[in-house]
């Protein structure tokens, strides 16, 4: 008989170091809050600005939550678990607020807004969220989201059930294709 490198003695392990890497990427994202983490990674992080850091991250959580959210749908786990909270919470922070705060943000910093460099998602990450998340809608109730740190991702969620995009910027800006530029 082969032994699984995920036996029962690990999964309390591997579910604490889940919810642990939920609570970070929530403390370094939607918080700010670099410290704890090794002092290259900080310097990493502070080089670039946060907007484009955010960018970067949001692939990354929606995998992330789409890869939980998938693997309840497929045990009879019927509630989100800590992790998955914190993971919807910070990718509906991140489509829902990010754009603005950094905006302010950098407003208040008295730096200009620059023309090539705007608040919004790339359209490529939106078709990831659509790509990952429209084959689990059916798996996601609106009970799901009846807690504090949840219910503004309704605005996202009740529009996909209905099948409409959602009325959030992140998803309604409009989209202007790059023109090729050969080199």
């Amino acid at each position: 008989m082969s032994h699984s490198p995920l036996t029962c003695s690990s999964l309390p392990r591997l579910t604490k170091e889940i919810k642990e890497a939920s609570k970070s990427l929530e403390k370094v994202l939607v918080q700010n809050i670099l410290f704890g983490l090794s002092p290259s990674l900080t310097d990493a992080i502070k080089s670039v600005p946060r907007w484009r850091f955010i960018q970067a991250a949001v692939p990354h959580v929606m995998h992330c939550a789409a890869s939980l959210l998938y693997n309840r749908r497929e045990s009879t786990i019927t509630n989100l678990g800590a992790a998955e909270t914190k993971l919807l919470y910070t990718l509906h922070w991140t489509l829902l607020d990010a754009a603005e705060e950094c905006a302010d943000a950098d407003h208040e910093k008295g730096l200009p807004r620059p023309p090539t460099f705007p608040y919004h998602f790339s359209l490529a990450t939106i078709q990831v969220f659509i790509y990952l998340f429209a084959p689990l809608l059916h798996t996601l109730k609106e009970s799901d989201f009846q807690n504090f740190r949840l219910e503004n991702g309704l605005k996202i969620w009740g529009a996909l059930w209905d099948y409409r995009h959602p009325n959030v910027p992140a998803f309604t800006t409009a989209v202007r294709p790059r023109r090729y530029q050969p080199r």
